[in-house]
């Protein structure tokens, strides 16, 4: 999925990630490139340095895995809008 957010991921929306990640019982991880990280830490997100136009890969292991997958892909593709 593409990074949508002009503003990439400052810490207001990368905290708003990891909020949407710790209400799942799967496990979600975020890869872009060559780095990956826990969706549940806001500091690893804003780490990532998220970009406008970026790929990001997510990958999610449990019961709710694919609803966290969906939930999460909305929350990067438009614009970070919950």
């Amino acid at each position: 999925m593409k990074v949508n957010s002009k503003d990439g991921a400052e810490e207001i929306l990368a905290s708003m990630i990891s909020k949407e990640s710790k209400k799942y019982d799967s496990t979600i991880n975020m890869f872009k490139e060559n780095s990956y990280c826990n969706a549940d830490n806001t500091n690893d997100v804003l780490n990532m340095g998220l970009n406008c136009g970026d790929e990001v890969l997510i990958v999610a292991e449990g019961w709710d895995e694919l609803q966290a997958i969906q939930e999460m892909k909305n929350i990067i593709e438009n614009n970070f809008d919950v």
